[in-house]
């Protein structure tokens, strides 16, 4: 959908997504959104490319894990273009220095 035929990328179609299925503007698609559009995206009786465009978007929303349920289009565009794989590695890495010193603490080193 956001791509073309040889493979690049057409931001214009990415922009038309939230045009098209972004309803009151939030900046981004929330769960009923995303479900409209998979629907609206989707081939008559292409139960496989259904149930991968699901899958896809569903792993999209769990590696975001918006808050307050609205995947933004900037975290949308970093998974398409790797970014957001570089953002997630660092906030781990911070979470896992914020825990390692709480068990220093815990134990009392």
């Amino acid at each position: 959908m956001t791509y073309d035929n040889e493979g690049r990328f057409v931001p214009q179609r990415f922009e038309d997504i939230f045009a098209k299925y972004d309803r009151g503007n939030k900046g981004g698609l929330d769960a009923w959104d995303l479900l409209r559009f998979h629907k609206g995206q989707r081939m008559v009786f292409d139960f496989f490319g259904w149930s991968a465009a699901f899958l896809e978007w569903h792993a999209v929303y769990l590696l975001l894990w918006p808050e307050d349920g609205i995947c933004r289009k900037d975290d949308i565009r970093r998974i398409f273009d790797g970014s957001i794989f570089q953002q997630k590695a660092d906030e781990y890495a911070v979470k896992q220095r914020t825990w390692s010193r709480l068990e220093g603490i815990e134990s009392g080193a």
